[in-house]
């Protein structure tokens, strides 16, 4: 996703002296040669030339099988420094190694919550998504307890956007809203993450037909989206589905969407003005609108069908005066388009009694439908 900041983790004080408290007869040569020649880097303050020392040190304590407390002091200070590096592609496999390890030794909690925070941000950064999800629960499992921390809110991030690149939907939208519910607590920002979760929120709900959900977190998504200037690629397709979304809600549920939105701290800031679109249909005196008379319902794409993979998409079109359905385009197609084209071959088979005004047939313009693909 490339939106998150980069966390950096303090070294816990037993890794840097595990070592240096120990007689040097109890620790074969090649480790100690090694790890002096990483201590002298470090208070240089070179961590490039620290790393080879910090590797080499590491696996010459692995083949020497010194006892798991040292190994593990090697492994964090290894791990420490591809993630300070932002070598992550290394960093979340050397993670992984320094946990089995601190599991093994029973280290305090602190330490494990480091390691596993570190492991799944690293994976996600590198783009090992099978790796991000598994340590970003183990973590919470440990952090949650504390209550809200701005880590706790990254992990439940993090596990939002694994899923969702595995084309879970539903349990990205969980673990999005858990994150949002998170942010609430520590201090709300308007940001790009927060923008990708509130709009993972969305879709989920809508799927589970959740409608004023949807709409709420929709909502938040377009808000944010406009505040930092449209930073959503799709952020005029989401506003259009908005749009339809409200339109299709009643007045109970409109007035609780608008109650929802104005006690909620996530809206909590100031929107940009915006020009108001003109009105439409100024100075006519009887306009009816088109109706449907055919609808073809749209197939769920057997792929996806097979692979459990849900979806959600959007169609504009125009009805033309003899009721048929033109320049059929597929607003947005989430997680993959083969949704939209499945929606967009189903509405050009529509046919609609057309609009009129003053009982004379016109074309209609810009009619929106959604499509929601659920397999529950």
């Amino acid at each position: 996703v490339g939106v998150m900041q980069r966390w950096i983790l303090t070294l816990v004080a037993a890794c840097a002296v595990g070592l240096a408290g120990q007689a040097a007869n109890a620790i074969p040569a090649e480790v100690m040669t090694a790890y002096r020649a990483y201590m002298a880097a470090i208070e240089a303050d070179d961590l490039q030339g620290a790393l080879p020392h910090a590797e080499e040190a590491y696996q010459a304590g692995v083949r020497a099988r010194i006892d798991d407390e040292t190994l593990a002091a090697l492994a964090v200070n290894r791990a420490q420094l591809h993630f300070d590096l932002q070598d992550f592609a290394r960093a979340g496999p050397a993670w992984d190694d320094a946990i089995v390890l601190i599991r093994r030794t029973g280290a305090d909690r602190e330490l494990m919550d480091d390691a596993l925070f570190s492991a799944a941000f690293a994976h996600h950064v590198a783009g090992n998504s099978s790796g991000v999800a598994s340590r970003a629960r183990a973590y919470l499992d440990y952090a949650s307890a504390f209550g809200p921390t701005q880590n706790v809110y990254v992990a439940h991030s993090l596990i939002a956007m694994s899923e969702w690149s595995s084309s879970r939907i539903r349990q990205a939208g969980r673990a999005a809203e858990d994150a949002l519910r998170v942010a609430e607590q520590i201090g709300p920002e308007v940001n790009t993450t927060n923008m990708l979760l509130a709009k993972m929120a969305a879709i989920a709900h809508a799927l589970r037909r959740n409608r004023v959900d949807a709409a709420y977190f929709l909502t938040l998504s377009t808000d944010y989206s406009a505040a930092l200037g449209d930073a959503d690629p799709e952020h005029h397709a989401m506003s259009a589905w908005l749009n339809y979304m409200r339109r299709n809600l009643t007045d109970r549920q409109r007035q609780d969407l608008f109650d929802r939105t104005l006690a909620s701290p996530l809206f909590d800031f100031d929107m940009p003005e915006r020009p108001q679109p003109e009105p439409w249909g100024e100075g006519i005196v009887t306009a009816v609108d088109a109706v449907p008379r055919r609808r073809a319902t749209p197939s769920y794409p057997e792929q996806a069908q097979m692979q459990g993979m849900e979806g959600l998409a959007m169609v504009q079109f125009d009805v033309s005066s003899d009721g048929r359905t033109e320049n059929v385009e597929v607003i947005f197609s989430l997680p993959n388009s083969v949704f939209g084209a499945e929606a967009a071959r189903a509405v050009r088979q529509w046919r609609y009694d057309p609009a009129t005004i003053d009982g004379q047939p016109v074309r209609r313009v810009g009619v929106q439908t959604h499509f929601d693909f659920s397999l529950q």
